[in-house]
Formats: C-alpha cells, sequence, structure tokens
C-alpha cells in the first residue's frame, strides 16, 4: 500500500512524518476502489491484511490472553504490528507529562473494520474464492477476539472491560 502521509507528495523534501502504515489512512486509499471498478486495486491491501493475520493471532494471545486475531491500529509494511503496552509508556513518562503516545493495545476496532473492507470488496465482486480465502478467515478470528475479551458482568451483560477510540489519549 501506499505510504498515507503524503501519499506520493511530501511537502517537506525527503522528511516522512508516520513512518509506520496507519489503519485508519491506509484504509481510505482502498474505499473509491469498488466505486470505480478498480477491483484489483484493492488486493494489495486484502494481501496484507491476511498475511498479518497469524501475527495478529499471536498479537490476541500475548496482548489479552485471547483467541482470535487482534490488529492495532499501525503496523510495518508487512502486516505486522509492533505491540507497545501502555504500562510501558507510563514508565517512560515524569509525573505530569501528557502522554502523546497512547500505546498501542488501546484500540479494538481495527480488526473489525479491516474485515468489513474485505467483505465489501466480496459484495462488489461476489468472488467466493475471495470470500473464502481472505474475508472468513480475517472475519473470524475478529470476532474471536471479542467473544473471548467481552466480560459478563452483574447486570447480566457483557460488556467490554477497556478500550480506547482513535487517537483518544487521556480519554481511556
Amino acid at each position: 500500500p501506499v505510504q498515507q502521509s503524503n501519499g506520493l507528495w511530501f511537502w517537506n523534501g525527503d522528511i516522512q512524518t508516520w513512518n509506520f502504515f496507519y489503519h485508519w489512512n491506509i484504509q481510505q486509499y482502498t474505499w473509491p476502489m469498488h466505486s470505480c471498478g478498480q477491483f484489483d486495486m484493492f488486493e494489495p491491501y486484502a494481501r496484507l491484511r491476511l498475511g498479518g493475520l497469524v501475527h495478529a493471532m499471536a498479537d490476541a494471545q500475548t496482548v489479552f490472553n485471547c483467541r482470535g486475531a487482534w490488529y492495532a491500529d499501525i503496523s510495518n509494511r508487512k502486516g505486522y504490528q509492533p505491540i507497545v503496552f501502555q504500562d510501558d509508556v507510563d514508565k517512560k513518562t515524569k509525573p505530569g507529562e501528557v502522554v502523546v503516545d497512547h500505546g498501542t493495545t488501546d484500540n479494538l476496532t481495527p480488526g473489525s473494520q479491516i474485515a468489513m473492507d474485505l467483505y465489501r470488496h466480496y459484495q462488489y465482486t461476489l468472488d467466493e474464492e475471495f470470500l473464502n480465502e481472505y474475508v472468513y478467515p480475517v472475519m473470524r478470528e475478529s470476532v474471536r477476539v471479542y467473544c473471548d475479551y467481552l466480560q459478563k458482568e452483574d447486570d447480566g451483560r457483557y460488556h467490554v472491560p477497556e478500550s480506547c477510540p482513535y487517537e483518544g489519549n487521556g480519554l481511556c
């Protein structure tokens, strides 16, 4: 996928900000592909996300002790994600200092968004091979992590014990 920060055009020479691939930013490049009939241009994104599935499954176990796949908001160019725990970020800050990076483990939404993007491709193409090879594995494992992560509380309902919105620093 194209680097999402400025795409091909950098306003400040060779200085490039945001050297990771941020999920929300790169998926936006895929949205118009279907409506303009360029289905094949979605395939690199799909390969990136399916290629990261095994790592996302290992990360779900490491970070949340859950089955399934947990995709972080950021990844490298191969779709593998760095894991930064908030506790580690907190240890490196001084009392009263504002933490800009809220870690990578607080955002639980990318997996379901990735699964939806893959399913949207299927809806446009009706390619059952793509559905079986790409959509179903990512969707199944993204749902599985939520099922393990939810906790049934005293009110009899299932709740997400902890999460954070995009760029929700300090709101978690």
